[in-house]
């Protein structure tokens, strides 16, 4: 089977930035006159990493009150030639082909990924209606509880609204086997949800909508193709079989701004000492929180 990627999809990068985003993406905060995105109690800037941003600190300190949330996170120093422990996972080979993937588990997973699945832009209709099911059952592995699906159609309509946005899927068959949301964002593309499903691995749907998504973007004029920032909060192999499908490391520099709250939490060490009493197994994934908490201080730490 071929991809089907609409090669109009990418006429121009001009308007697709992060204040237009702002118009249509939920939870943002504005600090200054600068978008944040609010989520999962973290705040981050809505830009890609790779522009600068002008950050004051008592403001910041102001917006994490008024929103009662802890930590803000923020990235400098964009594409450091340093190896520093703050990366982002992107591909940005502008010449991004199969022949140029240095694994070659990486070109065998692709090559049949692309002879046995279909992949191509979705319409946020069909996607939303596909993609649900595999959705709630990688939410169900993970313990937790899908939303309805009347609000998930909701979501992908609104994010749909976003000129940016595009919805990926690879098929096998007539059935979606592995889906990605993608956003056009100041020139670069970020990777937003992306899941599988099980039964159909077997046959590379996953290596064959990366490799498209990659291939698609970069030889169109994209920087960089972007799967966020280094893991802090949660266990997951998908940056190592993105390296296996040509992606990098870019490194750069963490900041780190906390509210009082968290900055005590943080001084107690709970994250050291917690290891020793097996505090894991009493507050489950509060525990990677926590964790994760200690090791984003360190790393910003480590820069000064």
């Amino acid at each position: 089977m071929h991809t089907k990627p609409d090669d109009s999809s990418v006429s121009t990068l001009q308007g697709k930035t992060s204040h237009e985003l702002a118009k249509f993406q939920p939870g943002v905060v504005w600090v200054a006159d600068t978008p944040w995105q609010l989520s999962d109690g973290v705040l981050r800037p809505l830009a890609m990493p790779h522009i600068p941003i002008a950050v004051d600190r008592r403001l910041l300190r102001s917006v994490l009150r008024k929103h009662r949330t802890h930590v803000a996170i923020w990235t400098t120093d964009w594409a450091s030639p340093r190896q520093t422990e703050w990366w982002w996972n992107c591909c940005d080979d502008p010449a991004y082909a199969i022949e140029r993937v240095e694994s070659a588990r990486g070109r065998r997973s692709v090559r049949k990924g692309l002879s046995e699945c279909e992949t191509r832009i979705v319409p946020a209709d069909e996607f939303a209606s596909s993609a649900y099911g595999i959705l709630a059952k990688a939410v169900r592995s993970y313990g937790g509880t899908p939303p309805p699906e009347a609000d998930y159609r909701s979501e992908i309509k609104k994010m749909a609204e976003y000129p940016g946005t595009e919805l990926w899927a690879s098929y096998f068959g007539s059935e979606m086997a592995a889906f990605a949301t993608c956003q056009i964002i100041d020139g670069a593309v970020t990777l937003g949800s992306t899941k599988s499903e099980p039964e159909l691995n077997k046959h590379n749907p996953n290596a064959a909508l990366f490799y498209t998504i990659c291939n698609h973007y970069l030889t169109r004029g994209v920087k960089y193709i972007s799967n966020g920032w280094r893991t802090l909060w949660h266990p997951t192999s998908i940056n190592d079989f993105l390296m296996r499908l040509g992606f990098r490391r870019i490194y750069a520099r963490v900041h780190v701004e906390l509210s009082p709250l968290a900055r005590a939490i943080d001084a107690t060490r709970v994250a050291r000492w917690g290891q020793y009493v097996r505090l894991s197994n009493i507050i489950g994934r509060r525990w990677l929180q926590l964790r994760g908490l200690r090791d984003l201080v360190r790393i910003a730490e480590s820069f000064e």
